[in-house]
């Protein structure tokens, strides 16, 4: 038996929680939110000998830790058990005798109960009518920035709002909320009110606050604003511009060094994969080269080919390379395809900065020496760390467009500066909002260009607000109806399993399965995807050996060409006379990779 609970929540609780034992950890006292939902999850009363019966539960938000107290528990003592499993599949409690009124937790929002009984000795079993979830309060960010967390515990400090990892501990509840500050700078990072305003340095904060640098996309779909002094170059509706000064006359020239996101393959790459990636360093750049940060792929025949806008001579590149700059190539871009062949696949690759030789605008500067005292060249414009503002106070206001709730079109009527034209209706017509704000009729649009964590899932819209909701993984699902397989007939029986809500990532899927049969040699057993495409798992080997046991069989990625979510079937089928069978079970795991 297999039940997946995700009923709603009936109570909330809010204050100041103890510390609860989980596994041979113990939670530090903090500020959390305890909400309980009902379940009914039990045994039969008594329950039978040789049983075997699973339960998941599965927070539908975030959870810190998942529990459950056991109204009652009575099981034979080291002989009749109840495990639970935390999601990666470990074994966390190990209970048998009695528990009844007694709190059990995971890490996690994630359970699985498993209760095994032996051959004799029977007793009352157990229920469970409620689990309980311990969150952190909603409202704090979901994004990669701080806020203030445990508060009013020795544990009070500055914690990410995605991933909830402690930054820095100190008395926070009383500062003002985090901001980006000393922007372009070597001093970039998060700030709060005095004394001790750095929380911690954070070199790519100003993309949270919407703000583009020198060199880096702007506009054009990228909800990104150029910094103080810049201006976006080249940008159109769809298509991002440039970050650059505003034209001075010519200076010196000078390579120019840019750290590059998401320019890369996937991990582990595919086979017969060929695809071309552009990498565009400044406009009127004479030269232009890279860094990969990490090169992996198999040597002689998975290569990436390097080659220029002028230079025409290719440069081939495969096998294991470290932090490599690529050949200096002419002109300002550099054609990086990669073809990897039918077979053994590898990491990939990663492009981490793009470096290119241009003439600078007069007043630019080069180096440090450039700049006055107490300031710093980075890149091309001096700034000092040490401003009361910590390099930047505010984003330039153009007070040219609509304010928030104002009517937009994203053509003719604009929205201010920081402002979006979200929840586009069929007609073209939306309304002026922040970066963060979402509709849950339009989350994926609204949300696309955010920063999250890089973990599978989905953007979901919280109180209009974006929240990246995580997947947990590995997923099993498994069905434990049996059916007996008729004798020496070809249609044999068919078991189903849904999948849904399996994120897009890439997946290795695998099939376990049980059959009692008495000369396996006579089964057939045949895996249908959601899509209709088949895969034969077991043709008749085996011969007169007893039952049939298959385990972590690979599913060939043929049959997710349509994605795994669906109702996937196993038939087996009996094609001789005389020795029968039963299907007992059958289980299907999809890993995230």
């Amino acid at each position: 038996m297999s039940m997946r609970t995700t009923m709603a929540f009936f109570t909330v609780l809010i204050g100041i929680g103890a510390g609860c034992a989980i596994g041979s950890e113990t939670k530090p006292i903090m500020k959390e939110v305890v909400v309980t939902t009902a379940v009914d999850i039990q045994t039969a009363h008594p329950y039978a000998n040789h049983t075997n019966q699973q339960w998941e539960i599965d927070s539908p938000v975030r959870a810190l830790s998942i529990g459950v107290v056991f109204d009652r528990f009575e099981t034979e003592e080291d002989f009749d058990f109840v495990n639970i499993y935390d999601i990666d599949g470990t074994l966390v409690h190990h209970l048998s005798g009695n528990h009844t009124g007694e709190l059990f937790e995971v890490h996690g929002r994630y359970m699985r109960i498993e209760f095994v009984s032996d051959y004799s000795i029977r007793d009352w079993g157990f229920r469970i009518s409620e689990y309980r979830i311990e969150t952190t309060d909603p409202g704090h960010p979901m994004d990669h920035r701080p806020y203030c967390g445990f508060v009013g515990t020795p544990q009070e400090g500055w914690y990410w709002g995605d991933t909830e990892q402690l930054i820095k501990l100190e008395r926070c509840d009383s500062k003002d909320t985090p901001v980006c500050g000393a922007i372009s700078s070597r001093s970039e990072g998060w700030y709060t009110s005095a004394p001790d305003p750095l929380i911690t340095w954070d070199s790519a904060c100003h993309l949270l606050e919407g703000i583009a640098l020198y060199g880096e996309p702007c506009d054009g779909g990228t909800a990104l604003i150029c910094y103080d002094g810049l201006i976006c170059q080249g940008p159109t509706s769809t298509t991002p511009g440039t970050c650059v000064t505003e034209p001075q006359g010519q200076g010196v020239w000078s390579w120019t060094t840019l750290l590059v996101l998401d320019v890369g393959s996937v991990h582990p790459y595919l086979n017969n994969t060929d695809e071309t990636v552009d990498v565009v360093g400044g406009a009127g750049a004479t030269q232009i080269k890279v860094l990969f940060s990490r090169i992996d792929t198999e040597a002689g025949y998975d290569p990436l080919v390097l080659s220029g806008d002028v230079q025409e001579n290719a440069v081939m590149l495969d096998g294991h390379h470290v932090n490599e700059w690529s050949p200096i190539f002419e002109g300002n871009t550099i054609h990086i395809n990669f073809r990897s062949d039918y077979s053994i696949t590898d990491w990939g690759w990663q492009v981490a900065k793009v470096s290119f030789y241009e003439q600078l605008p007069v007043g630019a500067c080069n180096t440090d020496a450039d700049c006055g005292a107490e300031q710093y060249c980075l890149p091309h414009r001096c700034f000092s760390p040490f401003a009361s503002c910590y390099g930047h106070c505010e984003a330039t206001d153009v007070g040219d467009g609509g304010d928030v709730g104002d009517v937009c079109d994203g053509a003719s009527r604009l929205c201010d500066a920081g402002l979006f034209c979200k929840e586009l209706s069929p007609i073209g017509e939306g309304t002026c909002q922040d970066e963060f704000w979402c509709s849950p009729a339009t989350v994926a649009a609204d949300c696309a260009d955010l920063i999250h964590i890089a973990v599978p899932g989905q953007w979901a819209c919280d109180s209009n607000m974006c929240a990246w909701q995580t997947t947990q993984f590995p997923t099993e699902l498994t069905n434990l109806q049996k059916y007996d397989i008729p004798d020496d007939d070809l249609t044999g029986i068919q078991s189903d399993i849904t999948a849904s809500s399996i994120p897009s990532c890439t997946l290795a899927v695998t099939v376990d399965l049980h059959v009692d049969h008495t000369y396996r040699g006579d089964l057939v057993v045949i895996l249908t995807s959601p899509s209709g495409d088949t895969q034969t798992l077991h043709d008749r080997e085996g011969a007169s050996a007893d039952n049939l046991d298959l385990l972590n069989v690979p599913v060939d990625a043929a049959l997710l060409a349509d994605g795994p979510n669906g109702t996937w079937s196993i038939n087996v089928s009996d094609h001789a006379a005389y020795d029968v069978g039963t299907f007992t079970y059958w289980t299907l795991r999809f890993t995230c990779q």
